[in-house]
């Protein structure tokens, strides 16, 4: 049995990771912008810090992941681990200040905040694509002062807006990632780099630690390894 999950095990990618990963994303999509802006409390995924990925990480490693392997004999391995993780600490750059909270208020603010003193509607506005921003001033006013009660947001001014810019940080990851793929023989096989923020991700996610192992015996395999 352990034979034929090892080609799996190799490749890391399977529906089972991507379906947790997803859901650990949702989880920061949800949770982050809650925490921050309604609780107003410390944020965990703020500045593209992955603080929350690493708490659902942590969460997953010692806790459901032997526990899902004493209950059902079946456990996710290194690579799956890996995916998660990997799904969760982009997730953590986008919800927050990293780019989501930062991005809708400029779509409208240049409108709101527009001022015969700053002259922002001859130096700015001509030169802002209508299709990247929200001008209409009923909808540029309630998105900062506030609806009345049980108004409907109004999705057919955004929709635009939000699929272009959508379509630009698609475009920016992507670019990041094939920067990345012509970066890595570099950095990786010649300069040898050690990467220490993913060292403890690692470690946690090791066949011979905290995947495998219960919670009890989990925590000293860390432990050792520190």
């Amino acid at each position: 049995m352990n034979d034929q999950r090892q080609p799996h095990t190799a490749r890391g990618v399977s529906r089972r990771a991507v379906g947790l990963g997803l859901c650990c994303c949702l989880a920061i999509a949800v949770g982050e912008p809650y925490t921050v802006m309604v609780l107003h409390s410390s944020p965990m995924a703020a500045d593209f810090s992955t603080g929350a990925a690493l708490f659902l990480f942590l969460l997953l490693t010692l806790l459901l992941n032997p526990l899902a392997h004493l209950l059902t004999g079946s456990r996710l391995h290194r690579g799956e681990l890996a995916t998660a993780y990997i799904m969760m600490i982009v997730a953590c750059a986008i919800p927050s200040w990293g780019f989501t909270i930062n991005l809708v208020p400029l779509m409208a603010g240049f409108f709101y905040f527009a001022t015969p003193e700053n002259n922002w509607a001859e130096l700015i506005h001509p030169y802002v694509p209508e299709w990247l921003v929200v001008s209409d001033p009923q909808v540029v006013g309630k998105f900062f002062e506030g609806g009345a009660q049980g108004e409907a947001v109004p999705w057919d001014a955004w929709f635009l807006p939000l699929l272009a810019w959508c379509c630009i940080a698609f475009s920016v990851y992507c670019v990041t990632l094939c920067l990345l793929v012509v970066l890595r023989k570099q950095w990786m096989e010649r300069e040898r780099l050690l990467f220490p923020l993913a060292t403890l991700s690692l470690e946690m996610c090791d066949s011979k630690g905290a995947s495998i192992s219960p919670p009890s015996s989990a925590i000293p395999s860390l432990g050792s390894a520190s």
